[in-house]
C-alpha cells in the first residue's frame, strides 16, 4: 500500500486482490446487472446497492483489512456499487463528501487505455494528478 499526500491524502495499492479472489469477482461482475445513470455531473451505468450481497463477503473482508491499515475504526459500513462506462461516458469533478461517509474507494478490475482518475486540488480548479486506470487496482481516499 503507498500512501499519497498529494492533492489530499489517499492510498493506492496495486493488486489488491489474489488472482483466485480478482477471478471469483470477475465472475460476479459479468452477471451484475447496470442501469443507466446521466444527470449534467455524470453518464454511465451502474448497479444496485451490492453491500448486502452475500457473495461479496470476500471483498468487503480484504477492504476491511486495508482500512484498518489506515484507521483504528472499529465498526465498518460499506456502499458498494460496480459501474461501467461505455465510450464517452464520464463522471465529472466532484468530491466523495457525504454525511458519516470516512472513506470513499474506487477498485477497477481492468485496465484501460483512455481511462484515469484525474484528481484536483481543493478549489478543483488544476489537476494536480491522473491515476491510470489499472487491473486490480484500489484506490482509497
Amino acid at each position: 500500500m503507498i500512501k499519497h499526500t498529494e492533492p489530499f491524502l489517499h492510498y493506492s495499492i496495486e493488486n489488491f486482490l489474489p488472482e483466485q479472489k480478482y477471478q471469483q469477482l470477475t465472475a460476479i461482475y459479468s452477471h451484475l446487472q447496470f442501469l443507466e445513470k446521466e444527470s449534467d455531473l455524470f453518464h454511465f451505468y451502474q448497479t444496485n446497492e451490492l453491500a448486502q450481497e452475500p457473495s461479496l463477503d470476500f471483498f468487503k473482508k480484504e477492504l476491511s483489512g486495508k482500512f484498518k491499515e489506515i484507521t483504528t475504526m472499529k465498526e465498518t459500513t460499506y456502499n458498494i456499487f460496480a459501474s461501467y462506462y461505455f465510450k464517452g461516458n464520464y463522471l465529472l469533478c466532484h468530491d466523495d463528501v457525504v454525511e458519516d461517509r470516512k472513506f470513499a474507494f474506487s477498485y477497477y478490475l481492468e485496465d484501460h487505455p483512455s481511462g484515469e482518475l484525474v484528481l484536483y486540488d481543493n478549489t478543483a480548479s488544476k489537476v494536480v494528478k491522473k491515476v491510470k486506470v489499472k487491473k486490480n487496482l484500489l484506490v482509497i481516499f
